[in-house]
């Protein structure tokens, strides 16, 4: 069980930006690397109705992102050249399977899930194509803010429309390349959804888009959750739970993805309430790696 207290700590962990990491391209990784270059940038090789809004201070600093290790891996670049420059990391299994996304750092102030990403990358797949960009809006993550000067990612992306800025325009573009069967994007909120204990907020809850099985997968992910990491370490209040279905009426990266890519989709939220930033990243990595063994990436 966690410790409700974090005894563990990802802070001052020393980190390093992978600007400079480059993987070799294979099998279907180089093919979706082939298929996305002209519209996202550049790839190297050598070796709910109610959606969340966490803008509230978000999470202390973790120091700077250590070097992921992906195998055998593809690595895109969004915003080549530019301030808000970012990579892209493409983690194939020996067998083919399910391609599922996953998303950190749309809001720069929730580190939690930033580290959650980068762990994505430490996974020894058997089964399916991760895709995995950690940093999303790279300039809110440097700055540790909820926006950048572009204001927050996270508003950029109506249904129905093309987004709004150049940088959430490459993102999608990636999205809508890769066709993926599953999306996640990790969060997290200064309060509990649907709890009187401490702030208003949206923490321990998935918020699932309404396409397919995604509220039943969220439901059980809800309940792996709380057996393995609640029941006995928390109380009540700390429960995860299903959110808001997200219907595709925000213009938000998980309403997109429900709206006009008609994908299951999940906006994972956990609470910075009492909890450790330690145990934050556990929680949101552990929900990503449930909801994409539920559907066939494992």
């Amino acid at each position: 069980m966690n410790d409700p207290n974090g005894e563990r700590s990802a802070e001052g962990r020393q980190r390093k930006l992978p600007s400079s990491r480059r993987s070799v391209l294979t099998g279907g990784a180089a093919a979706i690397a082939s298929t996305v270059l002209g519209s996202v940038g550049t790839v190297s090789a050598s070796a709910h109705e109610s959606c969340p809004d966490s803008s509230d201070g978000g999470e202390p600093s973790t120091g700077d992102p250590s070097e992921p290790d992906p195998t055998d891996g593809a690595v895109l670049t969004l915003q080549s050249n530019t301030a808000y420059e970012t990579e892209v990391f493409v983690n194939d299994a020996p067998r083919p399977g399910p391609t599922g996304v996953v998303v950190g750092g749309m809001d720069g102030n929730e580190l939690s899930g930033v580290e959650a990403a980068y762990r994505a990358l430490e996974w020894e797949l058997d089964r399916g194509t991760l895709v995995v960009l950690p940093e999303a809006d790279a300039v809110a993550v440097e700055r540790r803010t909820y926006n950048s000067p572009r204001g927050n990612l996270n508003r950029q992306f109506p249904v129905g429309q093309p987004p709004t800025s150049s940088l959430a325009e490459e993102l999608w573009t990636l999205i809508t390349e890769v066709d993926p069967d599953v999306v996640i994007d990790f969060h997290s909120s200064k309060g509990i959804w649907g709890s009187d204990l401490g702030p208003d907020g949206y923490g321990q809850a998935i918020y699932p888009s309404v396409v397919g099985d995604s509220r039943r997968i969220a439901a059980d992910t809800a309940e792996f959750m709380n057996r393995e990491y609640i029941y006995g370490a928390y109380r009540s209040a700390y429960q995860f739970t299903v959110g808001n279905t997200l219907l595709g009426d925000k213009p938000k990266l998980m309403h997109k993805v429900a709206g006009d890519l008609e994908r299951p989709g999940y906006l994972t939220e956990v609470t910075r309430y009492g909890t450790s930033l330690e145990t934050r990243i556990e929680w949101n990595t552990a929900m990503a790696a449930e909801l994409l063994r539920n559907h066939g990436i494992r």
